[in-house]
């Protein structure tokens, strides 16, 4: 493991005359890749990112440092062609498609007015390096703000939505769909199979789902082995450092192209920590898949004293509120944390290392504030 060929060049005291300039003052396991790879074998990487495409049943994962939003970008760059895109995207996909020069194609309308999640770009404009940063959208301020401005303005493409998008722009070689979003609603299986019916390249930005593969029975399908890409953001629900990702690849020919992407967006520098990180937190979850139980028996028992709005992933809890900046704040106030806050409720993460003294308390103080 990585963390173990670590603490082994760590527990050596070896005199470092190398990067970084710090020589572990600031974080011991903070080391570079010793010159003659004997030490710290230049594979190690590789096969742990082998071991965790067994666990997430795809064919390719490569591990990533700068977050979901790099595994979208790359995935991007690798795919020829134009992109469909639903318009409650994650900013990064939008960022992606003008660092791919592609033009972006979307999916729907939203039913209602949603502030900045309400796209509208000009479907035949090119989109490229040389635009400006709104992309010549009559929402600039979408790239500032990746959170849903409502749970109720807040869709994921209809199945009529899809063929009508896939119809009229044949000319796209790439859908990109998000499952789950941020409230933990996932799409259906017939938009999976109207994307792979039709030849496009399927991308699905699956970052609020990384702890879905390690209990199957308990939360919804990853679709991990039907799409072409999917993006995991191990840092969001599973131990894992803030900053670190999954990029799972199932299409070989686009394989080459995703590793050229990534050299573009990366560094030849890694921060090995966090490439440890990721993969303890596979062994982890696989070792200790069964403590889910005990958080679903805590978000149900929470579900049945507090009103929660639907998420098919009960480790979300989505609580309605008239006004959730105001909630979020008081919640502030009384030593909780909420994920984030909509106009019409806000948002809790939970995962397997939240224990019933915190749910305890989370409840204490939602019943006197709501």
């Amino acid at each position: 493991m990585i963390s173990e060929k670590i603490k082994q060049i760590t527990n050596k005291n070896f005199d470092h005359f190398n990067t970084p300039g710090h020589k572990g003052t600031l974080l011991p396991n903070d080391i570079s890749e010793i010159s003659n790879g004997h030490h710290f074998p230049s594979d190690l990487v590789k096969k742990a990112e082998r071991k965790a495409s067994k666990v997430f049943g795809c064919k390719e994962v490569r591990f990533l440092t700068n977050g979901a939003s790099q595994g979208i970008k790359a995935a991007l760059l690798a795919v020829d062609g134009d992109v469909i895109v639903q318009t409650n995207s994650h900013t990064s996909v939008f960022e992606g498609a003008r660092l791919a020069r592609k033009k972006v194609f979307k999916c729907e309308e939203l039913k209602a007015k949603c502030g900045v999640w309400n796209v509208k770009c000009e479907v035949n404009e090119k989109i490229n390096l040389s635009t400006t940063s709104n992309f010549k959208c009559k929402t600039p301020n979408l790239i500032k703000n990746t959170f849903p401005l409502s749970y109720h303005n807040h869709h994921s493409p209809t199945l009529f939505a899809l063929k009508t998008a896939l119809k009229n722009h044949s000319s796209a070689e790439a859908v990109v769909l998000t499952t789950p979003d941020y409230f933990g609603r996932t799409i259906s299986k017939e938009l999976i199979n109207v994307v792979k019916d039709s030849g496009k390249v399927l991308i699905l930005d699956s970052a609020h789902g990384a702890h879905y593969p390690f209990r199957p029975d308990l939360f919804p399908e990853t679709h991990i082995k039907h799409a072409d890409f999917v993006i995991l953001s191990a840092h969001k629900t599973l131990n894992a450092f803030t900053q670190t990702a999954y990029l799972c690849v199932n299409n070989e020919s686009l394989i080459h192209k995703t590793d050229e992407a990534l050299r573009l967006l990366g560094t030849t520098s890694p921060f090995y920590p966090f490439l440890a990180g990721l993969e303890n937190a596979v062994h982890y979850h696989t070792e200790n898949a069964k403590k889910y139980d005990e958080l679903k028996r805590l978000c149900d028992n929470f579900r049945r004293e507090i009103k929660t709005l639907h998420s098919d992933d009960f480790s979300r809890l989505v609580i309605p509120t008239a006004n959730g900046e105001e909630l979020c704040s008081k919640l502030l106030e009384n030593g909780i944390i909420a994920e984030a806050y909509c106009e019409d409720s806000i948002i809790l993460i939970t995962t397997i290392f939240d224990d019933e003294k915190k749910f305890n308390k989370l409840k204490e103080k939602l019943k006197i504030l709501c």
